[in-house]
């Protein structure tokens, strides 16, 4: 599977309240797509995975593509 880096993506560091703590949030994403060739949706969500953690290794607030 390649991936790809989204750029221009813009990140939200809005903190969110709960009962006076401040809990600051980020998000890593991974992203992939249906394919003709894939088996079954193990192989989808092998990919999602492998994008997901690639996104987490970068850092914060980052979303990558699986293509």
């Amino acid at each position: 599977t390649r991936l790809r880096t989204v750029t221009g993506v813009q990140t939200c560091a809005l903190p969110i309240y709960i009962k006076e703590k401040t809990l600051n949030l980020t998000i890593s994403i991974g992203v992939a797509e249906v394919k003709l060739g894939m088996q079954d949706f193990n192989q989808l969500l092998k990919a999602v995975d492998t994008a997901l953690y690639q996104a987490k290794w970068q850092g914060r607030n980052q979303v990558v593509i699986a293509t």
